[in-house]
């Protein structure tokens, strides 16, 4: 019986931080395919990506996000107003 094993490099990711403030995160690793998932404390919401991932190419694919006070909806608000009334 012939077996063969095949041999190839993961790329690496940079490493994200560990915790974000008000939230909280769970990582498998900076490897391809590992996953950082976050999520904000009660009364907090999440600004950016809830999840990234390790490309292929060693890059995550979106970016580590933060925990803004507020509902998204009422922030979103915010910015606009901010944004046309300047």
């Amino acid at each position: 019986m012939l077996i063969s094993l095949l041999c190839f490099d993961l790329s690496e990711c940079p490493i994200l931080p560990s915790s974000i403030a008000h939230g909280f995160v769970h990582a498998s690793g900076s490897i391809e395919g590992d996953m950082y998932q976050s999520m904000c404390e009660p009364g907090y919401s999440l600004i950016g990506d809830d999840t990234l991932v390790c490309t292929d190419i060693g890059v995550w694919n979106g970016s580590f996000p933060t925990c803004l006070i507020g509902k998204l909806k009422e922030l979103v608000f915010i910015l606009a107003y901010k944004t046309y009334n300047v």
